[in-house]
C-alpha cells in the first residue's frame, strides 16, 4: 500500500505531545509506536475515537516495532501514526521504520520524535522552491549555484 503521508518531525516530548490536539480527531484511528510509560498514549486517547466511543482507555499491546506483520494482524489501517523510538536514534533506522509503516498502513499523518532527523531536515532546502533559493543566495559564494540558464 503506497502512502502519501504527511510526516511531522518533532524534537523532544513537549513538541511531540503538542501535535496531538492539532492532528488527532475523534474519528481517527491512531497507532503509537514506542509509548514508554503511556503518558502520550493518554493524551492521544483523549482526542481520538476511544473518547468518542466512551472507552475508558486505549487498547495497549506490546510488540516489536519492526514486526509489522503482527501489528497488521490487529489492524490494517491507521489514520495517524506516532513514532517515538528513542528521540535521538539513528536517522536511517527512523526513516526506514516510518516508510515501512506508511507502506503497511497508509496513514494520513506520521508524527516522528527524533532530534537528529529534525535537525537534518531543518538544514535542508528543496531545489525548485523559490523561497529556498532566495534564502541560500544570501550565503557566501552561493551566486555561482543559482545561475539562471534560461537567458
Amino acid at each position: 500500500m503506497a502512502s502519501d503521508s504527511r510526516v511531522v518531525l518533532t524534537q523532544g516530548v513537549s513538541q511531540y505531545r503538542a501535535t496531538v490536539p492539532h492532528l488527532v480527531g475523534p474519528s481517527d484511528s491512531v497507532l503509537e509506536v514506542g509509548c514508554a510509560t503511556g503518558k502520550t498514549t493518554k493524551i492521544i486517547a483523549a482526542h481520538a475515537a476511544c473518547r468518542e466511543l466512551g472507552l475508558r482507555n486505549a487498547r495497549f499491546e506490546r510488540w516489536n516495532a519492526w514486526d509489522i506483520d503482527t501489528i497488521r494482524s490487529v489492524a490494517t489501517r491507521f489514520d495517524r501514526i506516532y513514532v517515538d523510538i528513542s528521540g535521538s536514534g539513528s536517522v536511517e533506522s527512523v526513516i526506514r521504520l516510518v516508510r515501512s509503516y506508511e507502506n503497511a498502513f497508509g496513514p494520513q499523518v506520521v508524527v516522528v520524535k527524533n532530534s537528529r532527523l529534525k535537525a537534518f531536515v531543518s538544514s535542508c532546502h528543496v531545489w525548485g522552491d523559490e523561497s529556498a533559493k532566495a534564502s541560500m543566495r544570501s550565503g557566501p559564494s552561493s551566486q555561482e549555484l543559482f545561475l539562471d540558464s534560461s537567458g
